[in-house]
């Protein structure tokens, strides 16, 4: 009951709030410019409850040309149960900016992130929420600053033939220090489970930033282990000699 009354309040936070923000932050804006982002997410689980979630990107302008930034993100994750779930880790970003207009992507960045996510199954669909608070350590050749920001991301998955699925999000970011708009992502894409463990899919995100938006291309590749199976497997292996 305490899961399905986080998501109430979360569903009803996206609805009265984040989606009016992106329905104003597409307003005309002054630049537009496309991406590829190349992802990797490995979720390894360790036991029932606890999880390792690893995710690297590679980010290029345009399509395989001039990297932007690469990124690396690392956490351990408790599970409390089928719905809810909570990750503290850190990340670190490394980039070589192509826009001189974007000051953040000129910058090593190191975080420490906190999330909370809900997964609530509808029928043969699910929909995932969830809210995180980023630290962030953001380092150029002449200063480090610190600053913390929100995000809070509304994510729905539809299998729709065999083992292809239809993958929607929106996830927006605001700025805690200052109060203010960060960015968005809104994404839309088609994906397939390769195997049990392995899943890739393929889409459009198109990113606002204040003052340019994005159109990228996203890729990402899944790829679950499970530790607790394999120590079992041994185990039982061990015995029976």
């Amino acid at each position: 009951m305490g899961c399905a009354k986080h998501l109430v309040c979360l569903s009803l936070l996206y609805i009265f709030w984040v989606w009016p923000q992106t329905v104003l932050i597409g307003q005309p804006l002054n630049d537009d410019h496309s991406d590829s982002w190349f992802i990797l997410y490995a979720d390894s689980k360790l036991s029932g409850q606890w999880r390792i979630p690893t995710i690297g990107i590679i980010r290029y302008h345009d399509i395989f040309d001039n990297r932007e930034f690469s990124f690396l993100s690392s956490g351990l994750s408790y599970k409390n149960n089928n719905n809810c779930s909570y990750t503290i880790g850190f990340a670190y970003l490394n980039a070589v900016s192509n826009e001189e207009s974007i000051s953040e992507t000129q910058t090593r960045q190191y975080w420490v992130f906190e999330s909370f996510t809900i997964k609530h199954q509808l029928r043969s669909s699910r929909i995932d929420q969830r809210l995180r608070l980023e630290s962030r350590w953001i380092s150029n050749a002449s200063q480090t600053n610190f600053t913390n920001r929100v995000r809070y991301r509304f994510q729905y998955l539809k299998p729709i033939h065999k083992r292809i699925y239809l993958k929607f999000f929106d996830e927006i970011f605001v700025n805690v220090d200052t109060v203010g708009f960060n960015q968005n992502r809104l994404y839309l894409g088609m994906g397939q489970h390769i195997s049990n463990s392995i899943s890739l899919d393929l889409g459009y995100l198109k990113n606002h930033f204040p003052t340019q938006q994005r159109d990228v291309i996203r890729m990402c590749l899944t790829v679950r282990t499970d530790f607790s199976k394999k120590e079992l497997a041994m185990a039982n292996g061990s015995s029976s000699k």
